[in-house]
């Protein structure tokens, strides 16, 4: 037998770079050199395999374990939980109108709060402002006179329009810890 017919090509298996290899030869080879290795090294065995398995059936057991959590009762939202008009600042006209007769004024958003008129304080805003200039208004909107009840939330309307039913408002949320009394009373 000649030296070049050890390295033909069965054109039914494919090309075949290591003469008489497969699979599962390949995965023993690795398995026995894997255990060689461990039989020298009982640390690594410890931190490869017997440590994150324990680790898993540990968390497995937990999972599947009774427990005594129940769901919480719901909480509803009223504005009657406030004690005081919750004070907010709004911009009255939109940033970006679109002319077209649809647009919503700061004002019927004001209208559409859950209990406008007895829950909440609007101001508006006549002033064209960009986020800046409004994010500033709302900074000095804290030293307003009455102090109390602290002003909650502001509200820039950027776009809000009927026809398209598009409508981009930016909240400016203020939860600091001495503002925080009016959500929590």
């Amino acid at each position: 037998m000649e030296e070049n017919d050890q390295y033909e090509i069965d054109e039914n298996e494919g090309q075949n770079l290591i003469r008489g290899s497969s699979c599962v030869r390949s995965c023993t080879a690795s398995g026995a050199k894997r255990i060689i290795i461990y039989r020298r090294d009982w640390c690594g065995l410890l931190c490869q395999i017997v440590i994150p398995i324990t680790l898993v059936l540990f968390g497995l057991w937990l999972q599947a374990g009774p427990t005594n959590l129940t769901q919480s009762p719901p909480r509803p939202l009223s504005t009657g939980f406030y004690p005081y008009k919750q004070r907010v600042l709004m911009n009255s006209n939109p940033v970006n109108m679109t002319g077209d007769g649809f647009d919503v004024t700061g004002a019927e958003l004001a209208a559409a709060l859950p209990n406008a008129t007895t829950a909440f304080d609007v101001k508006l805003i006549d002033e064209t402002l960009n986020y800046t200039q409004f994010y500033d208004a709302v900074y000095e909107s804290r030293n307003e006179l009455p102090l109390f009840p602290y002003r909650y939330g502001s509200y820039q309307v950027y776009q809000a329009n009927k026809k398209s039913n598009l409508y981009n408002i930016i909240n400016y949320l203020n939860v600091t810890s001495q503002e925080a009394t009016a959500m929590f009373p």
